[in-house]
């Protein structure tokens, strides 16, 4: 839902409704501490750029040095000066590295996060990292550190938590005791005086069929590739039960279409092509395609081709009309 075109739209008229009838929304993010990082979120007179517009600039010279922590989109034609890695897994971004950081897998590391119900809970490591790999948060202190910067002198994850509940308003009421004891500990609600409806304006879908583009192709984020290729690719299993270049089609259209299973054939939309082969799935509505979008894919073979700049902007993916092309 938030991913589609409209999402920002879709989420408020989901709210407006939710306060007509005395209802709680209880949204259930892709990751599993997205609520708190809506808590700590800070608004600063830089905005910078956004996901999409970094990797732009990345491609056109405009950025020099780009510091990478975590999934990203492939950089076969970025034209950077520096680039540094951080990163518990080696992926295909690695040849292009200046600067390799080894971070600590979640089973390494110990901190807190916020669940969906706005409960701060804290976990442990489970073993203690491995080779030279560093929790994120030391490699970041030290990086910050050793440039001249004060303030990020934590020996611990515990100092991090304890001045979070110091200054972050909505953790105030948190003991850091009860927290290790497992204790229920909630961050404070907003009261519902501060809440009010969001004015919305009709909107008609940009997202239609034509006789050029006959199908709306749903892009949307496999769960089990979590927007990167870089940890699905470590798993045998998981390369033996899904491809990031399948095309869903339904059985009717399929057979319409005289199109069979791994069948390699094209997308294509106003904006690019992709091409990927066949995955016929039953529960799929007829006139309706599927496919994955991934973060860290090559360029040369990603859905995100297919999306229009407008929506590029603001990391949309939504349903695009799209036409079937054969491939030799």
């Amino acid at each position: 839902l938030t991913q589609h075109s409209w999402g920002s739209r879709n989420v408020a008229a989901l709210w407006n409704l939710a306060l007509q009838t005395q209802a709680q929304l209880f949204p259930l993010g892709l990751e599993n501490n997205l609520r708190g990082v809506f808590e700590i979120e800070q608004n600063y007179s830089d905005k910078g750029l956004n996901f999409n517009q970094i990797f732009q600039a990345a491609s056109s010279g405009d950025l020099k040095v780009l510091y990478l922590a975590g999934p990203a989109p492939y950089l076969k034609k970025a034209n950077l000066e520096f680039l540094v890695i951080q990163d518990s897994f080696t992926n295909e971004n690695f040849k292009f590295a200046d600067a390799v950081l080894p971070a600590s897998t979640f089973a390494e590391t110990e901190g807190t996060f916020i669940n969906g119900e706005g409960r701060l809970q804290k976990f442990n490591k489970v073993i203690d990292p491995l080779g030279e790999a560093k929790p994120d948060w030391w490699i970041i202190s030290q990086l910050t550190r050793r440039m001249g910067n004060k303030g990020f002198h934590f020996k611990n994850p515990s100092e991090i938590t304890k001045e979070m509940i110091k200054v972050i308003p909505s953790f105030s009421n948190i003991s850091y005791t009860e927290l290790e004891k497992g204790q229920k500990t909630f961050t404070q609600e907003k009261t519902r005086k501060e809440r009010s409806f969001i004015p919305l304006k009709y909107s008609d879908s940009h997202h239609k069929k034509s006789k050029k583009y006959p199908f709306l192709m749903f892009l949307d984020y496999s769960l089990d590739y979590y927007r990167s290729l870089s940890l699905s690719q470590e798993s045998r299993g998981l390369k033996a039960i899904r491809d990031s270049r399948w095309i869903k089609i339904s059985p009717e259209d399929a057979e319409k279409l005289n199109l069979e299973e791994g069948e390699n054939i094209a997308v294509e939309s106003s904006s690019g092509t992709f091409k990927g082969y066949v995955k016929i799935v039953k529960s799929l509505p007829k006139g309706i395609l599927g496919a994955s979008f991934l973060l860290s894919e090559d360029s040369d073979f990603s859905v995100s081709g297919l999306i229009p700049s407008v929506f590029q902007e603001s990391h949309s993916l939504g349903m695009l009309p799209v036409k079937i092309k054969r491939e030799k």
